[in-house]
C-alpha cells in the first residue's frame, strides 16, 4: 500500500551503500511532511531477490540516527505535484531494464538514469542534466558512505540540477 502523499510531496534521487564502495540507486517520495529525524518514504527502484531484475515499490523509514541504515544520499530532485505515486509507478514499471554488453553501471543505475529520462518526458521533474544529476548523487555518496557505514546516517540535500 503506497503512503499517502499531498501536492507537497517531494521526489528524491537516493543512494544506498553497498558496503563495497558501490552503491544501490533508487528513487524515494515522501508524504509532503518530513521530520527533523525521520522521513518516511516511498521507495521505488529495481531489485534482485531471485536471479532476475524486477521493479518493486515499499514503504522505507529512514531515520537519522540509524546505526543499521544503508541510505546514505537523500538529494532532493522535485516535487510529486499533480501526480501520484501510481503514475509513477505506472511510468516507471517499464523500465526495468537489461545490460547491454560492455556496460559499466549497476542495473540500479541504469534504471535510475532511465527513470529520470522517463519522470522528465512525462514532465514529472525538470532535470537539465541528467548525467550531472548522478555525479552529483555519486559526489555525496562519495563523501558520506563511510559515515553511513559507521552509523551517521544519510546526507539529506537539494539537487542543483533537478527541480
Amino acid at each position: 500500500q503506497p503512503i499517502q502523499t499531498d501536492v507537497d510531496a517531494n521526489i528524491y534521487g537516493c543512494l544506498f551503500t553497498r558496503g563495497d564502495g558501490t552503491f544501490h540507486y533508487a528513487l524515494g517520495v515522501d508524504n509532503g511532511t518530513p521530520k527533523d529525524t525521520r522521513l518516511t518514504l516511498q521507495k521505488l527502484h529495481v531489485t534482485n531477490p531471485a536471479g532476475g531484475w524486477i521493479f518493486e515499490t515499499k514503504e522505507m523509514v529512514l531515520r537519522k540516527g540509524d546505526i543499521y541504515g544503508t541510505c546514505c544520499v537523500v538529494l532532493k530532485i522535485g516535487k510529486l505535484g499533480r501526480f501520484q505515486i501510481g503514475d509513477l509507478e505506472r511510468f516507471l514499471l517499464p523500465k526495468t531494464p537489461t545490460p547491454k554488453d560492455g556496460e559499466a553501471r549497476s542495473l540500479s543505475h541504469v534504471w535510475f538514469i532511465r527513470a529520470i529520462q522517463t519522470l522528465k518526458a512525462n514532465k514529472v521533474v525538470h532535470c537539465t542534466n541528467i548525467d550531472a544529476l548522478t555525479n552529483e548523487l555519486a559526489e555525496l555518496g562519495n563523501r558520506q558512505y563511510k559515515e553511513t557505514e559507521m552509523g551517521k546516517g544519510y546526507i539529506l540535500a537539494t539537487s542543483d540540477n533537478c527541480w
